[in-house]
């Protein structure tokens, strides 16, 4: 039973318990707490089955035994207090219900005890404890929580004792020195910590833990941050730099002061020499709603977004940081986009650099805002390379303007009535970006209104209405170049005639498309369908017949030998569903051989035309492979995956004889 090789296991575990790490352990009593709370109480259909009962109080001895030789332990009891956000509290083995309001406030006032409990007399004693919970491995920052709160509040009321536990601190506590720090500097001692600072600082000593202290600091002592930076880019320390920029950040709603230039701008410029864009992973935070890149004049602007020129993506945290400087300096942040588009064109350029993004969302709203601004922009960069534009800067201005929204439609429209061909090309170009949505054909439509016969611009037209971002189905293309044509219609009644003319070239285009892209699809699907009857008749065999079908085209459908229809459905695996008319199924693939028709399924497949003849055919059911009339037109013709070659072979004949409907072709293999 579940429940005695459950007890067997707690048993087990009890009995390893003495020999376990504490994180070990601790991770043990959580899911030996589950299972006591799982069978706690029977369900209501189980507790007159007297062994379940027996089972389930053995489970519960066996798990409260556990939990009391565990807890037994102080140095345990301890530990998973301070450390794991889901350790098993005392009160939470009583109350199924213990949550996280009732465990914080359990876990205030056990800290408050520890930290009363730690004095002169105990001081190594506990020492020896908070390094050995330091040891640790976790990539969870909510398994320190409680932890850093003992140091903090230890610090700040037994200052002495935190003075001396830093004096000889090493790994992996040092990891825990900002909040010992934090602590000490709300002390009476706090001159005695900064002394500690200043030694550590001329050594060159732990500068990413004292970096880090910054973000927590209050008051922000800014002349030590400014001295922590030195040293640390001094000592060619990035994490500390990085900790440094990231905590003028987080000080700066409070302590504006000088932060950008003696902290900011000085970690940015030192991280960008090195390549470095950690920065821009703000820990629970967002660039988007900073503060200090709000405050950013264009000047400090311009030198963040430099920093960002050869960050190989524009994307999450990247944009975060452009669009907030946006909102007050666009006309920098499109010079931006253009010096990474220049970028991307030479071999300096890193490796998959990607200059401006596929689509861009915190910085629509901005660059909407600055439309002028943008379409100035977007015209030097079609002049710096006009081929790459589409793909580059149209597709950016498609991304912020959808729909030709938020004015373009008019500002791309004044261009045109001006009629100078380099705005002309300009404007096709950005029409192309937009894939051949169906509000750009009017604007097309007066562009090639004002451009003489011949003029190279009328090819990029119809490149721009041609355009598509893809297509879903078999019949995708021929379905959307239909819908092109449908939006032509009125050009062939347009006033110019060079407009008549070229809707007309594109018509007689589109309908060409049309025609190729039926027939690749209908092939397309006739030759799977043949496949699969391939795979069928290779692992079945038997299926050496096929029937012509004439209605809406000439078509084929599987059948039996001597005319008999088979019943061919789906493979659905090894159980195919039965037949509806009893009949006996057989393996997967061919299900039955029938004469009834009306209660068959074939496979019909089009097939296209040969010009190879003169063909035979024989009527179904005559049983022969040569006695049938030769029709001497040319025939339906295929090469199929089934050895199928020709039809006008002995081995083979299919045709649509005069005044039948159906004939069979036999493949004798």
């Amino acid at each position: 039973m579940v429940m005695d090789d459950l007890r067997t296991i707690v048993e087990f575990l009890t009995e390893m318990a003495p020999s376990l790490s504490l994180e070990l352990l601790r991770t043990i009593e959580v899911w030996v707490h589950q299972c006591y709370w799982n069978y706690a109480v029977l369900p209501e259909g189980m507790r007159d089955d007297q062994a379940l009962v027996k089972a389930r109080v053995q489970v519960e001895a066996a798990t409260i035994t556990f939990r009391n030789n565990v807890n037994a332990v102080d140095d345990f009891v301890i530990y998973k207090t301070l450390v794991g956000h889901d350790s098993v509290l005392a009160p939470a083995w009583k109350n199924k219900a213990f949550r996280y309001r009732q465990l914080t406030e359990y876990r205030a006032k056990q800290i408050d005890e520890f930290v009363a409990s730690v004095d002169e007399a105990s001081a190594d004693l506990w020492f020896d404890r908070i390094c050995r919970y330091a040891c640790t491995e976790s990539d969870d920052l909510a398994t320190f929580c409680e932890f850093a709160k003992f140091l903090e509040r230890l610090a700040e009321t037994k200052p002495s004792i935190a003075l001396s536990y830093i004096a000889r601190i090493e790994e992996p506590l040092t990891r825990f020195l900002p909040s010992l720090l934090v602590g000490l500097m709300r002390s009476k001692q706090h001159a005695n910590a900064l002394v500690q600072i200043e030694t550590w600082l001329n050594a060159g000593e732990h500068l990413g833990p004292i970096t880090w202290y910054f973000q927590l600091a209050d008051p922000l002592d800014e002349f030590l941050l400014r001295r922590a930076l030195e040293t640390a880019i001094r000592h060619e320390d990035r994490v500390a730099v990085r900790n440094a920029l990231i905590a003028a950040t987080r000080q700066f709603s409070n302590h504006p002061g000088g932060l950008v230039d003696t902290i900011f701008l000085p970690a940015l410029r030192y991280l960008d020499a090195c390549g470095d864009f950690t920065w821009l992973h703000l820990p629970f935070d967002t660039w988007l709603q900073s503060p200090i890149i709000h405050a950013l004049n264009e000047e400090q602007a311009g030198v963040v977004l430099e920093s960002l020129v050869r960050y190989p993506r524009l994307e999450h945290s990247a944009e975060n940081v452009v669009a907030a400087i946006a909102e007050r300096w666009p006309a920098s942040v499109i010079a931006f986009l253009g010096m990474r588009q220049a970028l991307s064109r030479t071999d300096d350029a890193p490796r998959h650099y990607v200059a401006m993004p596929y689509a861009i969302y915190e910085l629509k709203n901005p660059l909407t805002a600055a439309l002028g601004i943008v379409l100035e922009g977007a015209k030097k960069w079609y002049g710096d390379a006009h081929q790459l534009f589409t793909y580059e800067g149209g597709r950016l201005l498609a991304s912020v303007f959808p729909d030709l929204s938020g004015g373009l439609r008019d500002q791309l429209e004044k261009l045109i009535s001006g009629g100078n061909e380099q705005d002309l090309a300009f404007v096709l170009s950005v029409l192309s970006a937009f894939l051949g949505q169906p509000n750009i054909f009017e604007l097309v439509r007066k562009i090639v209104a004002m451009l003489p016969p011949g003029n190279p611009l009328l090819q990029k037209a119809k490149s721009a209405l041609m355009e598509t971002d893809g297509v879903s189905g078999e019949f995708g293309f021929a379905e959307l170049y239909a819908e092109r044509k449908k939006l032509l219609v009125p050009w062939l009644s347009d006033p110019s005639e060079q407009v008549r003319k070229f809707a007309s070239e594109i018509n007689q285009f589109l309908e060409q498309r049309i025609a190729t892209e039926n027939r690749s699809a209908e092939t397309s699907i006739a030759l799977r369908k043949l496949q699969l009857w391939g795979r069928v008749r290779q692992q079945y065999g038997g299926l050496t017949s096929f029937t012509l079908r004439e209605g809406n085209g000439l078509g084929l459908s599987c059948g039996g030998p001597n005319g008999f229809r088979t019943r061919v459905s789906g493979v659905r695996g090894q159980r195919p569903r039965p037949l509806d008319d009893g009949t006996q199924p057989s393996k997967r693939g061919i299900i039955d051989d029938r004469r009834a028709e009306r209660n068959s399924f074939c496979e019909e497949l089009p097939i296209p035309s040969c010009r190879a003849g003169p063909c035979r055919a024989n009527p179904i059911g005559s049983g022969s492979t040569d006695t049938g009339p030769v029709f001497p037109t040319p025939c339906q013709h295929i090469l199929y995956p089934m050895g199928i070659e020709a039809w006008q072979d002995r081995k083979g004949k299919l045709i649509n004889v005069s005044g039948r409907t159906k004939t069979s072709l036999y493949c004798q293999r």
